[in-house]
């Protein structure tokens, strides 16, 4: 089942939406899942997608994972550091 999102000419499928983004092959990573969960709705719900509920479930899904590389550089330096005093 091709799931059409409203708010486009002539429909788009989810993963267009996204995949459509000007940085979406970089941030693939990022918005793998929030693609598959809107996709999953859809079809279980007969839900039709608005465009803003693309829009959000783009930029959260951005802003969490920049925050979980962050998160996760910082935690290793974290760790290197302590690791470097036991020594």
């Amino acid at each position: 089942m091709q799931v059409i999102a409203t708010g486009f000419p002539g429909g788009m499928t989810t993963f267009t939406f996204f995949d459509n983004q000007p940085d979406s092959a970089e941030s693939y990573e990022a918005w793998k899942h929030a693609e598959l969960t809107l996709h999953r709705d859809s079809c279980s719900f007969k839900k039709r997608i608005e465009l803003s509920e693309y829009k959000t479930a783009y930029i959260t899904a951005i802003t969490k994972y920049d925050n979980h590389v962050v998160a996760k550089y910082e935690w290793s330096k974290i760790t290197s550091e302590m690791k470097s005093l036991k020594n």
